[in-house]
């Protein structure tokens, strides 16, 4: 059985994908929580606790801590 450990709250779903992407791209496969639950409210900012969450394979999630880090760092996280 595979552990899953949370590695981004998103700001919003294209910010969860962007990030699930990447991961992807870098050969770690990540998965986008509360999806629905945010697309049932809709983009109304209601906390913390409805916000996509982006998710690892514990035995990748060091890995893809190093590459958000990075990913923050780089002049494209601004976008």
């Amino acid at each position: 059985m595979t552990d899953f450990v949370e590695v981004l709250v998103a700001r919003d779903i294209p910010h969860a994908y962007i990030v699930k992407g990447m991961l992807d791209d870098a050969g770690i496969p990540a998965f986008v929580e509360n999806e629905e639950l945010q697309n049932a409210i809709g983009e109304l900012a209601t906390g913390f606790s409805t916000a996509p969450r982006v998710v690892v394979a514990q035995a990748h999630a060091e890995r893809a801590l190093e590459l958000l880090r990075e990913f923050e760092r780089s002049p494209d996280a601004a976008e």
